[in-house]
């Protein structure tokens, strides 16, 4: 919202701004601390958003998108932390894992009906 602020203001009057880069830095890195402090880290952040990603790409609404591409997230690291534990689990760890998981959560809606 700065930024559009400094836009307006510069547009109209017609000069130069050299302050959009700084206000976008400090977006940036806004952003950054807050994915790392909601996520344990950017990666965890990222996986999630690849999977949504790749759910909503197969036809999924958002919303179902998102439920499902959080309980998969979820369970893959489960099953990846109970197998190795909670020390050491990295996103890598939750990828390699998450084929498995999918196949588990699939076997059992397949069960269900």
């Amino acid at each position: 919202m700065i930024a559009l602020g400094y836009t307006m203001v510069y547009g109209v009057l017609q000069l130069i701004n050299f302050a959009h880069s700084e206000v976008f830095m400090v977006g940036t890195f806004a952003g950054l601390f807050a994915l790392k402090a909601l996520s344990g880290g950017p990666q965890g952040g990222l996986l999630l958003a690849g999977i949504l990603g790749g759910l909503l790409a197969q036809g999924y609404t958002p919303a179902v998108a998102a439920r499902l591409g959080v309980f998969l997230h979820g369970f893959a690291a489960d099953r990846v932390a109970a197998r190795r534990g909670m020390i050491g689990l990295l996103a890598s760890d939750v990828i390699e894992e998450l084929p498995a998981a999918t196949a588990a959560l699939s076997a059992v809606a397949a069960r269900e009906g």
